[in-house]
């Protein structure tokens, strides 16, 4: 089947901090500029010392050197589990040919990915598309657009953006069944993003 994605969003999270207000207000707007015509609602991102009380994170964080290191991706892995959790028992039995859009609050992007979301798009029996976009600090620097990443040389001694996480997500939901179970199934977090 052909169809775009934008036509058939069901739904758009963001994940936010609930004392990260810059972010929320930042990710709000900027969705609300690109998909005027959708719903939108915020996801309460999990702190990382709340997130070691689920028993999923436990187990997979168990032999994991990242844990300690970066323990904002506990925090990030749990909220993204337990979001998808909530697709699943709200889409199980009603999913489709609908997609949702899940973005985290650090998120950049402009028309480009807009107008990829509407053309044609061949509906196959692929879950799950990842987007690996600028991540960013909103009280120290700007949003940094995509273009900033493909710079030619840098400057000497001027330090380059970096790439950081999947900031995008795209669920089909006609196998929201199978994405969340295969989820589960990962033994431990060997990347620095849970996927």
């Amino acid at each position: 089947m052909i169809m775009n994605i934008y036509d058939n969003i069901d739904k758009i999270y963001f994940i936010n901090l609930e004392y990260r207000k810059d972010r929320c207000s930042y990710i709000q707007n900027h969705l609300q500029t690109y998909f005027p015509d959708k719903s939108i609602e915020k996801f309460n991102a999990i702190l990382p010392q709340e997130a070691k009380q689920y028993p999923f994170v436990k187990s997979i964080c168990k032999d994991s050197s990242k844990v300690e290191k970066y323990p904002g991706i506990i925090g990030c892995y749990c909220s993204h589990l337990c979001l998808l959790k909530r697709l699943y028992h709200t889409y199980k039995n009603n999913s489709k040919d609908k997609f949702v859009l899940i973005f985290e609050d650090d998120t950049y992007f402009d028309d480009t990915f807009i107008n990829i979301l509407k053309k044609p798009f061949t509906l196959n029996n692929w879950n799950i598309l990842l987007g690996i976009n600028p991540s960013c600090n909103i009280k120290d620097k700007p949003i940094h657009k995509i273009s900033d990443y493909i710079k030619q040389i840098p400057q000497k001694n001027v330090k380059k953006p970096h790439l950081f996480g999947t900031n995008v997500v795209i669920y089909n939901l006609n196998n929201i069944d199978k994405i969340y179970k295969q989820l589960l199934l990962i033994d431990k977090i060997k990347e620095i993003d849970y996927i």
